[in-house]
């Protein structure tokens, strides 16, 4: 709902009158999520959620993201560096010269350096 995703992001709330595409990078996909939680999803798919993000914001998305998951929505995350993902996810499916897929604990040590988030405390 518009009252959870205001919640969630109450940085936008100075910019609700403001067309989209006029916001920074980090603030659209911001908008991009809460768009997606405005049906009340019982999943949520993203797409590279921090691609061209400053650190500082990514580390804001995934916090949110984690929040999400915790509610109990479900999520799936597309991540070319997914280390950060590995924080939220239970399972992980690599598409790498084909696919495999397993428990995320198995994959945790073999992906491309990542900065951990505050999430993942």
């Amino acid at each position: 709902s518009f009252g959870r995703a205001v919640d969630l992001f109450p940085e936008l709330k100075p910019h609700l009158k403001q067309a989209a595409g006029t916001l920074s990078g980090g603030q659209q996909q911001m908008v991009a999520i809460a768009r997606g939680l405005a049906a009340d999803p019982k999943i949520l798919a993203v797409d590279e959620p921090c691609l061209g993000l400053a650190e500082t914001v990514a580390r804001r998305v995934y916090d949110v993201l984690a929040r999400i998951h915790d509610g109990g929505t479900t999520l799936i995350v597309v991540e070319e560096a997914p280390k950060r993902a590995l924080t939220l996810c239970n399972r992980r499916v690599e598409v790498r010269n084909g696919v495999a897929s397993g428990v995320a604990a198995t994959f945790r040590g073999d992906d491309p350096p990542y900065p951990p988030s505050s999430a993942a405390v």
